[in-house]
């Protein structure tokens, strides 16, 4: 049963036409970041010791085999990460946080200068500065409920990756004794 995984190209690397490498010929190069859909469990070239692995590139449809890492330690493809761009989203909206509490207090500051040079009382001071505190409050409880859903996001997708990893690696050692055997 394969997983539907996605693979992401880690180092720039060829996909070629048939699982031995020295029979082969070269379909194109795959860049840095472009995402593979796993058509096949990885296999052993035996005749260059590499595990490969059958697959079609998102961007353009190819289909052919890619190396996995290289026989010095070069990893060619990982495994694709869904939440990456969400993880970016997180980045972008703890900025836009800080930029947001940044402009509430610098309004804060303004205002009660403003209150303090008009000498108004404190009544319209308190006033002033609790409508801001519920606004800055909002946006930081929004910022906290998307952070929470993200974290559990992030560990359910990490308890899938776990369990497809143990079954990737199950599937290579088969793969393995039943080449040396």
């Amino acid at each position: 049963h394969l997983l539907e995984a996605r693979q992401l190209v880690n180092s720039a690397v060829l996909m070629t036409d048939c699982l031995e490498v020295k029979a082969s010929s070269t379909l194109r190069r795959l860049e840095v970041n472009e995402i593979l859909e796993t058509l096949e469990e990885p296999e052993l070239d035996s005749s260059a010791g590499l595990m490969r692995l059958y697959t079609r590139a998102v961007e353009d449809d190819a289909k052919g085999y890619v190396t996995l890492k290289s026989s010095v330690g070069t990893v060619y493809v990982v495994d694709y990460d869904p939440l990456l761009p969400l993880e970016s989203k997180v980045a972008e909206h703890r900025q836009d946080l800080v930029a947001s509490i940044a402009r509430a207090q610098k309004y804060f500051e303004l205002k009660i200068s403003e209150i303090k040079r008009r000498g108004a009382s404190r009544i319209l001071k308190q006033s002033c500065l609790e409508e801001k505190a519920v606004e800055l409050k909002a946006v930081v409880e929004e910022h906290q409920q998307f952070q929470a859903a993200f974290a559990d996001a992030k560990a359910n997708r990490q308890q899938r990756w776990s369990e497809e990893q143990k079954r990737r690696r199950r599937a290579e050692k088969e793969v393995e004794a039943g080449k040396v055997a």
